[in-house]
Order: C-alpha cells, then sequence, then structure tokens
C-alpha cells in the first residue's frame, strides 16, 4: 500500500533549510501584511514542484505496476 501512496519527500539537508527558510518569510510577511506576498508565492512554487515529482512518482510505480499485470 504504501507504494502507492509515497509521502511527499524533502530529499536533502539543503533542501529542508530551503523549505524551513520559505516558510518561515512566508509567515513573517503574512504577519506584517494583509495578504500573497512573493515569499508565500514562493513557498507554494516549492510546494507543487514536490507534488509534481511526488505524482510523477506514483504514476511511475502504477505504469510499472500495470505493465507487470499485462505481461
Amino acid at each position: 500500500m504504501y507504494d502507492l501512496y509515497p509521502p511527499v519527500f524533502i530529499y536533502d539537508s539543503p533542501e529542508k533549510i530551503e523549505y524551513i527558510g520559505a516558510l518561515s518569510k512566508s509567515y513573517q510577511t503574512l504577519l506584517n501584511s494583509d495578504g500573497w506576498n512573493d515569499h508565500t508565492a514562493f513557498f507554494f512554487e516549492q510546494e507543487l514542484d514536490r507534488i509534481l515529482a511526488t505524482t510523477t512518482l506514483m504514476f511511475d510505480i502504477v505504469n510499472k505496476m500495470g505493465n507487470a499485470r499485462i505481461k
């Protein structure tokens, strides 16, 4: 079951630091302004990249399983 639902990965320390930094800056800016800002946009761009990577991984796993069944 885990193969079908892999987590969204943060791969290494630099990516973890970038994630935490982007999230922190987004929250700090949101506290001092009334809406969407560049830091929040950057954070969500990172999240979309992670979702794309995860869905690509899931597609490849399911596709491989389907091809194995066809054989």
